[in-house]
């Protein structure tokens, strides 16, 4: 669930696992860089859109009127000059709109100006997709990238929040994240608020 300050659910994220029939779950940082490797991520990522769009109408038709649904993206997925077309005929076969569906880059792959990645993502920004900077805080950003993606949300790292109250260094980038969101004129997520401390900090 993705909740606003009042706490009012305001979208989701999709997130996958691996329910594996001996060794149990297995957790997606154990096997998504095996997917990568291997190029099964896009196979995977086809898979979690598909699945992702079915949840959203189902929600929906429940009374759960949430404004979209949001995908993490590998740069494999951004790569591939026939994924776009994919994600358009997924749509349309659940009733969807481009923005019904947002969808997650890493902060490193927002910064490979001028590679394929980056223009995908512009293109994508064009059709009317939602665009949110995952892991924000972690890479090498350029604030000139930044401006001209049409990035619609920065999402602040886990590891900076869950360690605010270690450290006031954390605390102080992420007042500095909320601090650019705005400048930028970008909404900011928290990533990994789990107890009323965070929260309130």
């Amino acid at each position: 669930p993705q909740v606003d300050m009042r706490g009012q659910l305001r979208g989701v994220e999709a997130l996958i696992r691996w329910k594996h029939p001996s060794e149990g779950m297995i957790r997606p940082d154990e096997f998504i860089p095996v997917a990568e490797e291997t190029g099964l991520i896009l196979h995977v990522g086809t898979r979690v859109v598909e699945l992702a769009c079915q949840d959203l109408v189902a929600l929906r038709k429940d009374g759960v009127m949430l404004p979209y649904i949001s995908v993490n993206v590998s740069p494999k997925q951004l790569a591939d000059p026939t994924w776009p077309d994919h994600l358009l005929q997924t749509l349309k076969k659940n009733e969807l709109s481009t923005s019904d569906l947002e969808l997650e880059v890493t902060e490193g792959t927002v910064m490979e100006d001028g590679g394929t990645e980056t223009s995908a993502l512009d293109r994508l920004s064009k059709k009317g997709f939602r665009l949110a900077v995952d892991d924000f805080g972690t890479g090498y950003s350029s604030l000139a990238r930044l401006q001209s993606m049409k990035a619609d949300k920065l999402k602040i790292d886990r590891s900076f929040v869950m360690g605010m109250g270690e450290n006031p260094r954390n605390l102080e980038i992420v007042r500095t994240v909320l601090k650019l969101g705005q400048t930028l004129g970008r909404n900011v997520i928290a990533e990994g608020i789990e107890t009323a401390g965070q929260l309130a900090a």
